[in-house]
């Protein structure tokens, strides 16, 4: 099977001076709106919640009918129909209020004891995967390079995925984790939760805010069960690219910003690609005033998600992603 155009794309999108900027007295159910990306994805204003969010419908591209739960003040990203509705005054005031409230900052340190004992369980874990592969699976080819691998390879390796975490009763964490982030990885804080869980294990410090979904940690969401999903999933991740025989793998990333320039911002995940063809599309954007070509080699326990492994990623977007976890050596980037 080919490998199928990377984005949709409208060649006839209306100009921004048909819009307005984005802002909270934008925030009324019904309003279009579209996203200030490269394409200008447009949306719909469903709701607004309690918890400091607000629903937005996306109605054109490969996401249709999917919807984002986008943090209040992210409206300023959104540009408006010129004869939206508009809250009063007042009720901006409450969302300006409820905004204070909620960016509490939230910091997570390191605990070295943690982490170590993190890292030994991964590696034994890492042993228990390998075994496992080699008993239950026929369709991993070794010795290859990850871009070459075709569609149907890479279906088979994520059925592999999906039947390893099922084994531990973590399948649902593993969709829920691959479908959120594919969508986008800021809506919710589903991605927030894994997060604070992996830098409670030592992996890596958090430095963000206060969740602002109540239940964040209940059901599905329990810490200790994201947990287990992320030493199983890293370990997966690290057995899978050492049956390939390697031990690091070269990405690249590609990004364009209309935007003023933000460095040295703190992410704990970045996507990056194996394709450097994938990294140059997300370059070519007219509007940019700064954009970046970067290829690294990172080694293989920086690996979180990848295309191999992840049905999500071969779904509507065909990026042959890599997902690693940042760290202080990355900020020096953006």
């Amino acid at each position: 099977m080919r490998w199928p155009r990377l984005h949709q794309f409208d060649d006839n999108m209306r100009p921004d001076s048909e819009f307005q900027s984005g802002h909270l007295k934008f925030l009324c159910a019904g309003n279009r709106c579209r996203l200030m990306d490269a394409r200008r994805t447009p949306g719909v204003i469903e709701a607004v919640s309690h918890e400091g969010f607000f629903r937005w419908r996306i109605s054109a591209f490969e996401d249709k009918g999917e919807y984002w739960d986008v943090p209040l003040e992210h409206v300023t990203r959104y540009q408006f129909e010129l004869d939206s509705s508009e809250l009063s005054p007042d009720q901006v005031t409450i969302l300006e209020e409820q905004i204070e409230t909620l960016n509490q900052p939230l910091c997570i340190p390191v605990q070295q004891q943690r982490q170590s004992e993190t890292k030994d369980r991964i590696s034994q874990t890492e042993e228990s995967v390998f075994a496992w592969l080699s008993e239950n699976s026929r369709s991993i080819p070794s010795a290859v390079s990850p871009d070459s691998l075709s569609f149907e390879q890479t279906q088979a390796i994520a059925n592999c995925l999906t039947a390893y975490m099922e084994s531990f009763g973590l399948g649902e964490p593993e969709r829920l984790t691959s479908r959120i982030y594919v969508l986008n990885p800021f809506s919710g804080e589903w991605i927030k939760g894994l997060q604070i869980a992996c830098a409670e294990l030592g992996l890596k410090e958090f430095r963000g805010t206060i969740p602002r979904t109540a239940h964040i940690f209940s059901g599905q969401g329990d810490k200790q069960l994201r947990q287990e999903y992320i030493i199983h999933r890293l370990a997966f991740v690290r057995a899978l690219f050492s049956s390939f025989g390697l031990r690091e793998v070269t990405l690249f990333r590609g990004m364009a910003a209309e935007g003023d320039w933000q460095a040295h911002s703190h992410r704990f995940f970045s996507s990056w690609s194996f394709s450097k063809e994938v990294a140059e599309a997300f370059v070519s954007n007219e509007r940019a005033k700064h954009s970046y070509l970067l290829k690294r080699t990172f080694p293989v326990e920086k690996l979180f998600l990848t295309y191999i492994e992840t049905a999500a990623m071969n779904r509507q977007y065909l990026e042959r992603e890599a997902v690693i976890l940042h760290d202080s050596l990355d900020e020096l980037l953006w």
